[in-house]
């Protein structure tokens, strides 16, 4: 859960320069080809800087930047779309056939890349960074006490996007600021024949990252999460059974277009593009996305609303 909504670029540069040596090593995985004049390195680099965000056109512009400055190393990029990335990441995994260079992911999902010996700490370069990247951003890259790679940049994971037309026409001219307003708009909006929230959790992952994120937050507060990976609490904790009876209720209400599991979340996004849903709840990465596609719709941003009797507070874990 993500303390706070903000969002730090730091140095995509330094970033590739980590995955150089946080690459796969030893004699199964593949590494770096020099050219026949054994004056240049090679480097294939996978991430999933593939639509129009800023922060994936910064990332990509410091790559490029980095190829200028070091004429000695070429780093080949492949930008894969993000589910399809994941799927491709545990695959080749497997067969330890990792790139040199490879986009990771915090926590649960880096975890299995050290345990299968895929990636190399940093902690001897850490130092680098100092004063650059503060300590509580620097954990969820870190498993059994060593460093293994460090965040880019730190993106809200839980925006709803509304169409403001849309809600004005159902009677809002401002954003619900609480939970039960919030299933008002809903049930109004439901009656409207109009889908309230488009969501496409086909990979599984929206509905962990941009609403349990946030909403666990809202009930729990920020300091459930490292309790529990402590061992000091458990997730049968009252509040957070609540948090995910939310998602239980929204769908009661039938918040959701049906076929939520069928479809992803670039085509929620275009549920919501289209003029089919009046909100969805993604991460800002849509935001670029969406401006390019269309650049004239009324959209408003708000945080996911206060939920009463929770300990979070409204301007974190989103």
């Amino acid at each position: 859960m993500l303390k706070k909504i903000r969002s730090h670029s730091l140095f995509i540069a330094m970033i590739v320069l980590v995955l150089m040596l946080s690459a796969c090593s030893g004699d199964d995985a593949s590494s770096g080809s020099s050219g026949g004049d054994g004056d240049k390195i090679e480097l294939t680099f996978w991430n999933i800087w593939t639509e129009p965000s800023p922060q994936n056109e910064a990332s990509l512009k410091q790559v490029e930047k980095f190829n200028d400055e070091h004429p000695n190393i070429v780093i080949k990029q492949q930008s894969i779309p993000h589910d399809q990335f994941k799927v491709k990441v545990k695959t080749q995994a497997a067969g330890k056939q990792l790139p040199d260079l490879i986009q990771v992911f915090p926590g649960a999902e880096l975890k299995p890349l050290v345990d299968g010996k895929l990636v190399q700490p940093i902690d001897d370069i850490l130092s680098n960074w100092d004063d650059l990247i503060k300590e509580g951003q620097l954990g969820d890259y870190r498993v059994e006490g060593k460093q293994y790679a460090l965040p880019a940049n730190i993106t809200p994971t839980s925006l709803v996007y509304y169409d403001k037309d849309m809600l004005k026409e159902a009677g809002y001219d401002e954003f619900p600021q609480t939970y039960d307003e919030f299933k008002k708009l809903v049930k109004t909006l439901k009656s409207n024949d109009t889908i309230p929230i488009a969501l496409g959790n086909k990979a599984q992952w929206v509905l962990q990252s941009s609403y349990i994120s946030t909403i666990g937050d809202r009930m729990t507060g920020s300091d459930f999460l490292p309790a529990v990976l402590n061992g000091d609490k458990k997730f049968t904790n009252e509040k957070f059974i609540k948090a995910v009876n939310v998602i239980k209720e929204l769908s009661d209400m039938k918040a959701f277009n049906e076929d939520f599991n069928s479809i992803d979340n670039i085509q929620h996004r275009d549920l919501f593009a289209m003029g089919d849903a009046a909100m969805m709840i993604d991460g800002a990465w849509s935001l670029g996305p969406l401006l390019e596609s269309v650049p004239d719709k009324n959209i408003g941003i708000a945080l996911f609303p206060e939920i009463e009797g929770g300990e979070g507070d409204r301007r974190y874990g989103s």
